[in-house]
């Protein structure tokens, strides 16, 4: 009897051993066929309306296998409900549970509604999140301390802002975070200042 109910058991863990050895090779199948645009995405939240306009242009001098970035004003955002909107159609839409996703904020000032569930999501969610001063050379100490990326990282994305966060530099900046968060080789090219329009 005990022989017949060591087969059994041994039958049993086999069938499970199986089933989920089925499911491992599904779930490596899929992942083998996500291209990088469903396996990456980029948001860029920002407070200057500059950076939204540059970035239609910057969009442009991307490789078409580029990863997809979505955007936001979040001078248009009125209270927290309207952050959960922007964190469903923006971030979370279109997104699979194997999506890795970057957030790059650009504030000016604090007070953004609903800017706890940011900070929320991407901690629950394990999300890139990288947060800097929308003022030209300002490091403010507090922004930093909610990244949850390197501090080179930060520090790179500043300067492609500081340096004025042309359609150029927002397409170098988001070349440079794939190839240092996504370990891609679109390759980059350093921020590089622009004149000051109106001066001669």
């Amino acid at each position: 009897m005990a022989s017949e109910a060591e087969s059994a058991s041994s039958i049993v863990n086999d069938h499970v051993a199986s089933e989920e050895h089925a499911k491992l090779q599904q779930l490596q199948a899929e992942a083998d066929a996500m291209t990088i645009q469903d396996q990456y995405k980029f948001v860029l939240l920002s407070n200057k309306d500059s950076d939204i306009l540059s970035l239609s242009s910057a969009k442009l001098m991307l490789p078409l296998d580029f990863p997809p970035i979505e955007s936001a004003d979040l001078c248009s955002l009125k209270n927290d409900t309207d952050m959960l909107d922007v964190l469903n159609e923006k971030v979370r839409n279109n997104t699979s549970a194997a999506s890795r996703v970057v957030i790059v904020v650009r504030l000016l000032g604090r007070g953004v509604p609903g800017f706890q569930h940011l900070l929320d999501y991407a901690k629950r969610e394990d999300q890139d999140l990288i947060v800097v001063s929308g003022i030209p050379g300002s490091f403010e100490p507090d922004l930093t301390a909610m990244c949850t990326v390197s501090h080179d990282v930060i520090n790179e994305v500043m300067k492609y802002f500081h340096a004025d966060g042309c359609a150029s530099n927002l397409s170098n900046m988001f070349r440079y975070l794939a190839d240092h968060l996504f370990k891609h080789g679109f390759g980059y090219d350093p921020a590089e200042a622009q004149p000051d329009h109106g001066l001669y």
